[in-house]
């Protein structure tokens, strides 16, 4: 919980090709706070802000969301706090369908302990009919992913981002 951005070490998530009937988890990645060194509790409604795009491969709708969940880690055990899933977006006979997401999830007083950890995880979940493609932007710097992934310095209508953005309140209690 800072001010300041960094620089993440992954500028992107993005799941392999993928061809399916039903919805397939294809995108699983953690976010972790370093751990309390104080007691902390968190409570409000936390945004989060980030980027998908979605590559249909033909034959069909492509169809993708995500699902953002908040969760107590203590280096074993993973406790879930609280979760939202965002708007599907589909690709029809398009080369991709761009979503910029902002997702508010209510948060329960949670308090951590010394030594535990906030953790933010994202799921991608996606179906396609013909090899279909999830990415989504996770770096707070806003730099280029990869080749034909997120590259806001060269993307068009609608310019996107790489940026992963989070707001978690905290409580004081005074």
């Amino acid at each position: 919980m800072t001010a300041q951005q960094i620089y993440s070490k992954v500028i992107e998530t993005a799941s392999a090709s993928t061809t399916n009937a039903d919805y397939e988890k294809v995108i699983d990645v953690d976010f972790d706070l370093t751990a309390f060194n104080a007691p902390q509790s968190i409570r409000g409604t936390a945004f989060f802000n980030f980027f998908m795009r979605v590559y249909w491969g033909g034959g069909g709708v492509t169809g993708a969301y995500a699902i953002v969940k908040v969760r107590k880690w203590d280096g074993t055990t993973e406790t879930e706090i609280a979760s939202a899933q965002t708007d599907t977006s589909a690709a029809t006979s398009v080369t991709s369908q761009y979503n910029f997401v902002c997702l508010p999830i209510s948060i329960t007083k949670t308090s951590f302990k010394p030594g535990e950890q906030l953790r933010v995880t994202i799921e991608g979940w996606l179906k396609c009919a013909n090899a279909g493609i999830l990415k989504i932007g996770t770096d707070p710097m806003n730099r280029d992913g990869a080749v034909n992934y997120i590259v806001p310095s060269t993307d068009t209508a609608p310019t996107s981002t790489t940026q992963l953005k989070m707001w978690i309140p905290s409580n004081l209690d005074l």
